[in-house]
């Protein structure tokens, strides 16, 4: 999903004798990476973190916006409002090139933004996409940082409609099981100036979220079982990465330690 060359391109892989080597046949381009300076990078490393669909039709990217927010009250009243960049997310058709912006507030940077979309983001159909959805209670059309409320939304790419889900937060990481049946959610929450990150699992059809007793980063899913790789959170403020666990959702309970 990382992409690092200056061209990103589609290719179907075709393996030719073994003296010859795997080629790539039918690569074209999708995407001029140097020349866009609108994608978001992570950092100046010119990385820029991408999503293709499960059947190869659709990549979803993020590409930055500037939104204007009211000053706050403690500036000069002469003070101009204050110009933040935010992740819009957004959905190119490979085969027409056409791009639609997801209908949800921007992503508040470009950590956060990476950290969802290297999930599992796409139904195993490619028909459906999970994602953070700010209640943008400013109305700036960004998530301002960790301070609004925040959902876990599905969009149906056919229709594009917008659900949002009983499952929320300050912060959401959301993502499906490669059945497609099952979700999990990472869910930040404030209360004061103390942050919890918690975990939770529910059917997608019924939302009925099951809490974990681990708090962690789900970041991949095993395709025949409920075992995630997950990064655990260690207790203090703020909460900062600890082990590298092989996770059961279904027992709720650390199967193994990465060292």
């Amino acid at each position: 999903h990382a992409v690092i060359a200056t061209l990103l391109c589609v290719s179907t892989m075709s393996v030719a004798y073994a003296a010859d080597g795997p080629k790539l046949v039918g690569q074209r381009v999708i995407m001029k990476l140097g020349k866009d300076k609108s994608i978001v990078y992570v950092g100046d490393d010119g990385v820029s973190t991408m999503r293709l669909s499960p059947d190869g039709r659709r990549l979803l990217y993020l590409r930055e916006k500037i939104y204007r927010t009211p000053k706050p009250a403690t500036m000069p009243k002469v003070a101009p409002r204050h110009a933040e960049e935010g992740c819009e997310v957004v959905l190119r058709d490979l085969k027409t090139g056409k791009d639609t912006p997801l209908p949800i507030p921007a992503l508040h940077n470009e950590k956060f933004a990476t950290a969802w979309l290297s999930m599992t983001v796409f139904d195993p159909a490619g028909k459906t996409i999970i994602a953070p959805v700010s209640l943008d209670e400013n109305k700036n059309g960004r998530m301002d940082d960790i301070k609004e409320k925040c959902k876990v939304g599905l969009y149906d790419i056919a229709s594009k409609k917008l659900t949002l889900l009983a499952i929320e937060g300050n912060a959401t990481f959301p993502a499906f099981h490669p059945d497609g049946k099952t979700l999990a959610a990472v869910v930040a929450k404030m209360s004061g100036d103390a942050m919890e990150i918690d975990v939770c699992v529910s059917p997608v059809d019924k939302i009925k979220p099951r809490w974990l007793t681990q708090k962690g980063l789900v970041r991949s899913f095993c395709p025949t079982s409920n075992l995630v790789v997950m990064l655990l959170y260690t207790e203090g403020e703020p909460p900062t990465p600890g082990d590298c666990v092989l996770y059961d959702m279904t027992t709720d309970t650390v199967e193994a330690k990465f060292l």
